[in-house]
């Protein structure tokens, strides 16, 4: 009888698993870019609340944004020469402030300054098909490759260190982020979780979509205070994809959900301020939702009627 008992709590314990309540976030417009029809594929939102959006058309080069959302020029363009991109597909601000760009096309990392001015190239030789990268606060860079079967590292040197092997020991990785607590967020092909590391590459936790169970993972982003923030696909029998975005804490557990209601999104990120920040490239469009003021209270004393 003891095995039927044990059984039964932990059906009991998986149904009172919390589930995320919805977000109180608004759609808050989209960024606007004065030129023609870009294609932002991927978004990084400095300490400073500067923007950088990856830019995949044929401009080749990663937008600059302020905080206020005004247009402040553009880093890079296309070229194959140190400084140059070709195929941008990711963007990411290291807390050192430096401005790290996946440059797929060239097969290597950018990195710029917070001035715009490029400063060195990381992984040029060794990276195959570069479509993800992140940074931790020891120097060390990582890069989601998606030929290579993991996540490669780069010390603070730019030299190559080594290379976790994804799920299962072989997973595309597509997309890594860094947070400042030296947390490393991976996401790979054909997996329905996002898997949150430490520097060693060991596995710390595993994030998933609540009660959505043939969601799939997207794009992964850290917060300010600690919470990650995953875009999760979900195809329906009809064959219609929707996109959403759950908060999760530190430790792993699911807090809030936004529903975002456009066609193909591919980045996220997240800004101090709670802003997030989400790209759609066939769109031509990077979106904000943010949080909702909480409503005030009606009536007299004590919010009395």
């Amino acid at each position: 009888m003891r095995r039927y008992y044990i059984i039964a709590l932990i059906l009991t314990l998986a149904a009172c698993r919390p589930t995320p309540r919805p977000a109180p976030y608004a759609d808050a417009g989209r960024l606007n870019f004065p030129g023609g029809a870009w294609e932002p594929v991927a978004v990084a939102v400095a300490a400073d609340g500067t923007v950088y959006v990856a830019d995949d058309s044929m401009a080749n080069a990663v937008q600059v944004f302020d905080r206020r959302g005004l247009y402040r020029g553009a880093i890079g363009g296309i070229g194959k020469t140190p400084g140059r991109l070709l195929v941008p597909v990711d963007v990411a601000v290291a807390p050192s402030g430096a401005i790290l760009v996946a440059d797929f096309g060239n097969r290597r990392i950018s990195e710029f300054g917070p001035d715009g001015k490029f400063r060195r190239l990381i992984g040029e030789g060794v990276l195959r098909a570069p479509l993800g990268v992140g940074a931790d606060t020891g120097g060390n860079v990582y890069v989601a490759d998606a030929d290579a079967g993991g996540v490669l590292v780069f010390g603070p040197d730019g030299r190559y260190k080594t290379t976790w092997a994804g799920p299962e020991g072989g997973a595309r990785s597509w997309d890594v982020a860094g947070a400042d607590d030296g947390r490393v967020a991976v996401v790979a092909a054909d997996e329905s979780d996002v898997s949150v590391v430490d520097g060693a590459g060991r596995v710390l936790a595993k994030l998933e979509a609540p009660g959505t169970p043939a969601a799939a993972p997207v794009e992964a982003a850290f917060g300010s205070h600690g919470e990650t923030f995953v875009l999760f696909q979900k195809t329906d029998a009809g064959g219609a994809d929707a996109y959403f975005i759950v908060r999760f804490s530190r430790a792993g557990t699911p807090l809030e959900r936004v529903e975002v209601a456009t066609s193909s999104p591919t980045g996220l990120a997240a800004a101090a301020d709670g802003t997030l920040y989400v790209a759609d490239g066939p769109r031509h469009q990077v979106r904000l939702f943010k949080k909702k003021p909480p409503e005030k209270k009606t009536g007299g004393r004590n919010g009395r009627p």
